[in-house]
């Protein structure tokens, strides 16, 4: 047999060589980085940590150190008026040592981004619970002061409590050390060296960083149960949705007709029974025929699409969603909410709505809210209204409301009043999105909105 010279692709293999050697090389970096200064960096961290509250404000303090050299020192002071979400984050590292981290967030901050951020607290729970607790007390001192913001007063009471001490145990940063410690004896005799040192480094990385292996955004601690019970997940699923609907009020029918939207609800419309169009194509509202006078065709066409679907828009962007406690109506509890826009959301980014959920089924009991389409904001705080949800169907796994009732409301006892009107849906269709149906119809003119 003839000699045969095996070519060698000598180039990949200087390439190959030059990573691993960098690999290793940065690994024994960290390594040495963390036995000679990241452990004692970690503990006067960790001491230096500081999380308090008082009936105002949260404050958050700390001190990051170096081979004794000051990186950063930073000391927070978040008011509880500006607190929008209370959320306990968990990622790998933090699930497999039972730890969490607790993120305040404000709506002046980032999707996302938090205010404040609370390590490892021994209680985490109890602590959300005392956090939201008072917001819900300061936001009822407010409501007091200035009643026109949410109706009046509150089966909630504000506690003079001394500042709250949030507790963290400095040693659970040690025992991520000592758990990679650990485990570089053993990962060497199971797996291959260049894999090990590549987990490796991503975890050193991530500890030296203080960077957290986070999951994907959960949603707001509030309305998850509320999603969870609708069946969100499976609306949507679904492209769009069809009903039959009237709304009644005062002893008259403002409308009737058939309903179609799509369930990110950006298009809607109404055929009514006399033979009238109304459509938001996502931008303009439109009304069919031309001459029809229907002054609030905009109102109708977005409103009504909007209370079937509120059980699944509480998390939408450009909403800010904070729990506000117990909430008393008709003599029973419900979990509070409050719901709000940021500034150039929709039609009328004033408007709040005020959230009962069933304790029990974690159903959308009731909504109490304010209309400020065609009127000013302060005329109306002074007419707040409730819807309640009677009743439920569920279609294709989707529970969908078929009965509202409205009322007055006011803060301190919910609904008053006899009823104002109800919103009877009925004959629910999951359909498939017809971008047609969303166009300007044939002999149109714009439904603009109230001067």
């Amino acid at each position: 047999m003839d000699n045969v010279t095996f070519t060698i692709s000598r180039s990949a293999l200087v390439r190959y060589k030059e990573a691993y050697s960098l690999i290793v090389g940065l690994f024994i970096i960290g390594w040495l980085l963390l036995r000679v200064g990241f452990r004692d960096a970690y503990r006067q961290w960790s001491d230096s940590l500081d999380y308090r509250m008082d009936r105002d404000a949260i404050y958050i303090s700390g001190c990051i150190r170096l081979w004794g050299i000051v990186l950063y020192r930073y000391e927070k002071r978040i008011p509880l008026a500006k607190v929008t979400d209370v959320k306990l984050v968990q990622g790998p590292v933090l699930s497999y040592m039972n730890l969490w981290t607790l993120h305040v967030q404000t709506a002046g901050t980032g999707y996302g981004w938090p205010e404040g951020v609370m390590h490892a607290l021994e209680k985490p729970h109890e602590a959300r619970d005392q956090i939201m607790h008072a917001i819900a007390a300061r936001r009822e001192e407010n409501a007091q002061a200035w009643p026109f913001l949410l109706g009046g007063g509150s089966s909630l009471s504000a506690a003079n409590k001394p500042p709250l001490q949030l507790r963290f145990p400095h040693g659970a940063c040690m025992m991520v050390i000592k758990l990679l410690r650990k485990g570089c004896s053993m990962a060497l005799h199971r797996v291959p060296r260049t894999v090990f040192c590549i987990v490796s480094m991503v975890l050193l990385l991530a500890v030296a960083l203080g960077c957290e292996l986070m999951p994907g955004y959960e949603g707001d601690l509030y309305a998850n149960p509320i999603e969870a019970a609708h069946n969100a997940k499976a609306y949507r699923a679904h492209q769009a949705l069809r009903a039959t609907f009237s709304v009644d009020f005062g002893g008259e029918r403002m409308v009737e007709g058939v309903m179609t939207f799509d369930t990110p609800l950006g298009l809607a419309r109404i055929e009514t029974t006399d033979g009238q169009v109304y459509v938001f194509d996502g931008t303009t509202a439109w009304v069919s025929p031309a001459e029809a006078d229907v002054p609030m065709a905009r109102f109708h066409v977005l409103t009504w699409p909007y209370f079937v679907a509120l059980p699944f828009k509480l998390r939408d962007e450009g909403t800010m969603l904070a729990a506000l406690g117990d909430l008393r109506m008709d003599g029973q509890l419900y979990a509070g909410g409050r719901l709000t826009f940021e500034e150039g959301v929709g039609d009328t980014p004033d408007d709040w709505y005020i959230i009962y959920r069933d304790l029990e089924n974690n159903h959308l009991h009731a909504v109490a809210y304010i209309v400020t389409f065609g009127k000013s904001t302060a005329e109306a705080n002074k007419e707040p209204h409730a819807a309640v949800y009677e009743s439920y169907t569920r279609v294709d796994g989707v529970m969908l409301p078929t009965k509202l009732v409205f009322y007055d409301w006011n803060r301190a006892t919910g609904i008053t009043g006899d009823p104002l009107g109800e919103f009877v849906i009925s004959d629910y269709a999951f359909v498939s999105l017809d971008p047609m149906q969303f166009v300007k119809p044939a002999d149109a003119r714009e439904a603009p909105l109230p001067e």
